[in-house]
């Protein structure tokens, strides 16, 4: 199912695409997006950025099914664009927002029972933002199938991506202990210092990175208490980071209830690591490119989202060496690999 899933994913998509180029309702992108400020084609009107979709996404289909079928003969031409297009996805057209409508959820369940906060969580779940959900699905489609196309046709293990090659020394299990450790600390690093201004600005004190008078109107209106849990989960999950190079990442420890000195399944850290990297990229992305010569110096090297980029990055490090950690564990592999690796 793999194999197929960028295919199936870009067909439907291509069917929207060619749909709104041809003028159906419903466009995501362009001035017309309520949110048109976050995304990379909020200023491309739709009568241009529309039917470049439609071509993007029909070209892309085609790649895809190629790769599905297995075709070596354009190998190096199908990964090359099978990359691109994952990039494109993940951090082009990919803007975030998935990442502030999961991180406020939690908030939103924590208040909905006293009536806080006083918006519709629901009816943040427009066109444009459900859009957004759909481009994250499709980038992490893309890549397990760019990497199931990639090992298929170099007669490599599916599972753990060995193949006939020698392991380069840099992704043999101790080198990715090694490297694997900083990107961790980096990944967990990052999101605490965005939550300590989260939380200095709900305790009043400004850290010198917004004005006064911003600071007592997000008092007043309750944006400090949405920011204090934003950055309560950011730490949560900075700190749930650490599991990836810890011990805890491969044995579940003794406070997970029922599972406690079970070993954990390589996957079921892989995946929401990746997800995670993914959205938080592409955010971080965003908010560097928005800032880029629109405030000063100083405001941004200080505001800690200037760096989330490298929070992303780094999680996404980390995640690669838990996997090449942890890939020894996949019986194909330890039939593929000589005993001198």
């Amino acid at each position: 199912m793999i194999r197929w899933s960028a295919t199936i994913w870009s067909a439907l998509y291509a069917v929207f695409a060619l749909s709104w180029a041809f003028g159906a309702s419903g466009y995501p992108f362009g001035p017309a997006d309520p949110s048109a400020q976050l995304s990379a084609l909020g200023a491309v009107p739709a009568a241009t950025s529309a039917p470049l979709l439609a071509i993007g996404m029909t070209t892309a289909t085609v790649v895809a099914l190629l790769m599905s079928l297995g075709t070596k003969a354009i190998r190096p031409l199908l990964l090359t664009l099978a990359w691109l297009v994952t990039a494109a996805l993940a951090l082009f057209l990919n803007d975030g927002r998935v990442l502030m409508l999961v991180g406020y959820l939690p908030i939103v369940l924590v208040g909905a029972p006293f009536g806080w906060p006083p918006v519709s969580y629901l009816d943040k779940f427009d066109t444009a933002n459900l859009n957004q959900f759909a481009i994250v699905l499709g980038a992490l489609l893309w890549l397990a199938a760019t990497l199931n196309y990639q090992r298929r046709t170099a007669d490599a293990c599916l599972s753990c991506g060995v193949g006939p090659r020698p392991v380069p020394a840099s992704a043999t299990p101790a080198a990715a202990a090694r490297w694997g450790k900083w990107c961790a600390y980096l990944a967990f690093l990052v999101p605490l210092a965005y939550a300590v201004t989260r939380w200095a600005w709900f305790a009043g004190f400004s850290l010198g990175l917004i004005s006064e008078e911003f600071l007592r109107e997000g008092q007043e209106n309750g944006l400090w208490i949405a920011g204090a849990g934003l950055g309560t989960f950011a730490a949560l999950g900075g700190l749930l980071t650490l599991g990836l190079v810890y011990r805890w990442g491969e044995v579940y420890p003794f406070w997970v209830p029922g599972l406690r000195g079970k070993r954990v399944r390589p996957l079921v850290a892989i995946i929401p690591a990746t997800c995670v990297a993914v959205i938080v990229t592409a955010a971080g992305l965003g908010v560097f490119i928005r800032m880029v010569g629109r405030v000063g110096l100083t405001e941004f090297i200080v505001n800690p989202m200037t760096f989330f980029p490298f929070w992303g990055l780094a999680l996404g490090g980390a995640t690669v060496a838990y996997f090449l950690r942890r890939r020894v564990e996949c019986d194909r592999h330890a039939v593929k690999v000589p005993a001198s690796l």
